[in-house]
């Protein structure tokens, strides 16, 4: 878990930039700008960050630890099995075929 307010300079700054920078990306969607897919972590990533959520949180919110929820904004974990797919995304307040694909 990364808690950027937390971190020293410039550490700081360049977590929350990037937080920041996710969150503009308005009309989220499959693929955005040059037909760039995004992948499931960084929509993940994406909506968490739009809450203002830090890992750890969403993590409490979802019933999971710091360590999935790391591990599947990470691409260490590509698809995660349905209940856990369902939790997060409920725990966020989205669908689940917001962030990942049918399968």
């Amino acid at each position: 878990m990364i808690d950027w307010e937390a971190k020293p300079e410039p550490w700081r700054s360049i977590g929350l930039r990037f937080c920041r920078d996710l969150v503009a990306l308005q009309g989220l969607s499959e693929t955005i700008d040059y037909g760039v897919s995004l992948a499931s972590g960084d929509k993940l990533r994406y909506f968490r960050c739009q809450r203002g959520w830090t890992q750890e949180e969403l993590a409490r919110k979802s019933g999971y630890d710091e360590r999935t929820i790391l591990r599947i904004e990470n691409a260490q974990v590509r698809f995660p099995g349905i209940e856990t797919r369902h939790d997060i995304a409920q725990a966020l307040g989205v669908d689940v075929a917001d962030i990942w694909d049918k399968r």
